[in-house]
């Protein structure tokens, strides 16, 4: 009787506000599925703390478990919405559903692999969309390849690299083996490097571009790899070898892997192009005396890195790698370095804010003593 009363309300949805049978029923599952078993989520929602997408987030990665297990991720990552992108929010709340069930999440990884697929539709204009979906690891390689193939510009060549790169799919696809032999591109993963203590590839390790697979498919694909000055060596010597040419403009080549293994993706507030797009940035301009070193480059995006230089934006780095950004209006963001494995910091983190002196004054008033019976003016 639900399921017969959920379809027809699905259906009067759908005539209502002209949406195709299947949209009309997404609609309705993710409605009754937060009324159901994510209410918090729901009350959120209803007072604008968090997006709707955030919300769809939750509902598609929490809807396999029970209704005890989804309601123990809503409480663990609801806070975490408010200060994340949706793309990273989803990252936290599937490490978060791996942990609790990762039986059920290899299943599910298993699942969706198999929905696997290439679907063409009309654009409009004598235009075209084709849409390929794969695995996460397959889907990074072969977009690296794309990539790398355009980025092999010919003197004079007026094509956008975005121009470039859709040529470069047509070529690869309909004319293999005219392209240059030494187009490649490396999927880096990271993870533990070797087997689960029960011999077992039972985790899950996370590609380059933040998505998480089985480590049993992972070290079927490539080696595990983790780059990071977080791992346990001699910082002292490591910092040492990296700072080598402070003097230089173009960071050597062992510095440049080591910002873009640190940084894995653009330290600008909730962007995620991957490092290895970005350019590297001196946080204090190599031309007013900033050096080229590990704590003070970065990854930014090439649109990002011009942002940086607009006037009124200023961004500073400490020695941990953190960045801190000002905004034209002097709001205040801070970027950490993602570790080599686990979750990334929050997106949009802000430091607490500085109570002024009148603030300061009216507390220390507040916290004075109330005059007694035998006190005299002035109290």
């Amino acid at each position: 009787m639900i399921e017969a009363a959920e379809a027809s309300a699905a259906a009067e949805l759908g005539v209502v506000l002209h949406l195709s049978p299947a949209a009309a029923r997404a609609r309705s599952d993710f409605a009754s599925g937060l009324l159901r078993r994510l209410p918090e989520t729901l009350k959120a929602l209803e007072a604008g703390g968090i997006t709707e997408r955030a919300a769809k987030v939750l509902w598609e990665e929490t809807r396999d478990l029970s209704v005890a297990d989804a309601a123990r991720i809503e409480r663990d990552c609801l806070e975490r919405a408010k200060n994340s992108t949706p793309a990273s929010f989803g990252r936290h709340v599937r490490k978060r559903v791996e942990e609790l069930d990762p039986a059920a999440a290899r299943k599910r990884h298993e699942r969706a692999r198999t929905e696997r697929r290439v679907s063409m539709s009309p654009a409009g204009d004598g235009m075209a969309w084709i849409s390929l979906l794969l695995p996460a690891e397959e889907a990074v390689a072969v977009y690296g390849v794309i990539d790398a193939a355009a980025r092999q510009k010919v003197p004079g060549d007026a094509r956008t690299l975005d121009q470039r790169k859709a040529d470069a799919v047509v070529d690869l696809i309909t004319r293999p083996g005219t392209q240059d032999p030494r187009v490649g591109y490396v999927v880096h993963l990271h993870g533990e490097a070797g087997p689960s203590a029960t011999g077992a590839d039972e985790g899950f390790v996370q590609v380059q571009g933040g998505e998480r697979i089985p480590a049993a498919r992972a070290r079927a694909k490539a080696d595990l790899t983790v780059h990071h000055p977080s791992v346990p060596v001699d910082i002292a010597a490591l910092l040492a070898d990296y700072n080598s040419r402070p003097d230089i403009y173009r960071p050597p080549a062992r510095l440049r892997r080591a910002i873009r293994a640190r940084d894995k993706h653009c330290r600008f507030p909730g962007c995620r192009i991957p490092a290895d797009r970005c350019e590297l940035d001196h946080t204090i301009a190599f031309e007013i005396g900033g050096r080229t070193v590990y704590f003070n480059l970065s990854a930014l995006c090439k649109f990002h890195h011009r942002i940086k230089h607009m006037p009124g934006w200023a961004c500073s780095q400490d020695e941990h790698g953190v960045l801190t950004w000002t905004t034209p209006t002097g709001q205040v963001f801070i970027t950490r370095p993602p570790p080599p494995v686990g979750d990334e910091p929050p997106d949009f983190e802000q430091p607490p804010p500085t109570p002024s002196p009148w603030t300061r004054a009216g507390a220390a008033r507040t916290a004075a003593p109330a005059p007694g019976p035998d006190d005299e003016p002035p109290f």
